[in-house]
């Protein structure tokens, strides 16, 4: 029984241990340009009707923040999310805004 415990052991670690070797660093590779041009295409404008139903606002939301904002410390309290080195909300802006009449 010792013996066959030994061997089962002995062969797990040889099995990981060439899982491990065999393995090639992980390297950043850039998307195909589809997935690109799919991550990069306008944002859907978010629609908001008055009470009377009589005006539209189109609200357009920024693109993809670039990663150095993405990197940004926050403080998150109660929900709300702040920004010490700015002491201020980490919120998203509105790259536009269109007002209609129905």
């Amino acid at each position: 029984m010792k013996k066959r415990e030994l061997f089962q052991t002995i062969i797990m670690i040889m099995s990981l241990t060439a899982n491990a070797l065999s393995q090639e660093p992980v390297r950043y590779t850039e998307p195909p340009d589809e997935l690109k041009e799919l991550l990069e295409a306008p944002s859907t404008p978010v629609l908001r009707v008055n009470p009377t139903s009589t005006h539209v606002l189109y609200a357009y939301p920024e693109g993809m923040p670039d990663i150095s904002e993405l990197a940004q410390p926050e403080l998150k309290l109660a929900g709300i999310r702040i920004n010490p080195g700015i002491g201020s909300y980490s919120i998203r802006f509105l790259a536009g805004l269109i007002f209609n009449y129905i």
